[in-house]
């Protein structure tokens, strides 16, 4: 028997590019309750795509058009009322799948639209759970008919229909969170994380004071590390602190440079 007979029909898409390192248990995972399984891909070069052929029901390969659009080219692939999202680099565990069999129909009959899940961020195997990284919570499975997603280069969230479908909202009492988590492993080392996050700078949207730029990120710096405990993750914690407030710096520093190619943000990972 399917194993997706306990749930009700789901379409699950992966957006990739060269994720031949993680892809393989995200969609293993997958497939053990999509009904239907997509893999969008925007040029990978590696063995990405060897990968996707063994699970993926559907294969499309397009042109990046920037993260949300992106999203929203998948949801219209999507064939099934559900729609999840998936990166390629987080995981369902059992766990969670288990969770989902059994709670997923009982809302339904409470009539949600969306369902949440907290999100555990890993750097290599080490789970960060302090510094604001955790619970994260994600709206990932919604109802086709009733949402879509919005941003801008960097960044995406899901919009959803309020209770008299007058216009698109970003919180909704319509949605229930899951207990179980999603599993993200985007980075294998703390400098993997660095060049990320140092290449990604979100600049282009707003430019900021040198002003603004030192006490944004002496202020993160603060937050992070004492207000949001990353101290209990130790010489770890610290350096994601000292990344994640280092950021600010190079984005004043980046939009204060004119020669500063903004559009090549696009091209940055998912």
């Amino acid at each position: 028997m399917n194993k997706a007979q306990s749930l009700p029909d789901i379409s699950v898409f992966v957006i990739t590019r060269d994720d031949g390192k993680t892809i393989e248990k995200t969609l293993k995972q997958a497939k053990r309750f999509a009904r239907e399984l997509i893999v969008i891909d925007y040029g990978s070069e590696d063995n990405t795509m060897d990968i996707a052929e063994k699970y993926a029901d559907k294969i499309y390969r397009k042109q990046w058009l920037g993260i949300y659009r992106m999203k929203n080219f998948a949801v219209s692939l999507c064939t099934h009322p559900w729609v999840m999202h998936l990166c390629a680099d987080e995981v369902v565990r059992d766990n969670l799948i288990d969770e989902m069999k059994e709670k997923f129909g009982k809302q339904l009959a409470k009539n949600k639209i969306g369902f949440r899940f907290p999100r555990r961020f890993h750097i290599g195997s080490t789970f960060v759970r302090w510094a604001g990284f955790y619970p994260d919570h994600q709206l990932r499975i919604f109802k086709k008919s009733m949402a879509h997603f919005r941003g801008n280069a960097m960044d995406e969230s899901v919009e959803i229909w309020d209770a008299k479908k007058e216009r698109y909202v970003s919180e909704s009492p319509n949605i229930f969170t899951f207990n179980n988590a999603i599993h993200y492993y985007p980075f294998k080392t703390i400098k993997d994380m660095e060049n990320y996050y140092y290449f990604n700078a979100e600049v282009g949207f707003k430019k900021i004071s040198k002003f603004q730029a030192i006490v944004g990120a002496y202020g993160t710096f603060i937050e992070k590390f004492i207000f949001r405990f990353g101290f209990l993750s130790g010489g770890l914690g610290f350096k994601i602190c000292k990344i994640l407030a280092m950021r600010v710096w190079k984005q004043y520093k980046r939009a204060s440079d004119p020669s500063s190619n903004y559009l090549e943000l696009e091209r940055g990972r998912l």
